[in-house]
């Protein structure tokens, strides 16, 4: 998948990845729900798990969000959490 833009809709996407880095410090990941950037960003927001900083974010295709365990779901992940996820879901 490719992006022209954060308002661009990814119809393969069940999800993102955003990764969040505060003062040059690492400050939390999220997988959020939704098929736009934006909207992706905005509900980040509206429920208090964006911890602020600079942002970057992935767009996670369907099959793999579907594989996706429910505690890494829609919560600010710590630096732990984001190494027990990647435990989780690697092969």
């Amino acid at each position: 998948m490719s992006a022209s833009g954060p308002y661009e809709i990814f119809p393969e996407a069940g999800g993102f990845w955003f990764s969040f880095v505060k003062n040059g410090k690492f400050a939390g990941a999220l997988l959020a729900e939704g098929r736009s950037f934006d909207a992706a960003f905005k509900w980040s927001w509206d429920k208090g798990l964006n911890p602020g900083g600079e942002i970057k974010g992935l767009p996670i295709e369907q099959a793999t969000w579907d594989r996706v365990p429910a505690h890494f779901r829609n919560k600010l992940l710590t630096f732990e959490e984001c190494l027990q996820f990647d435990r989780e879901m690697s092969p």
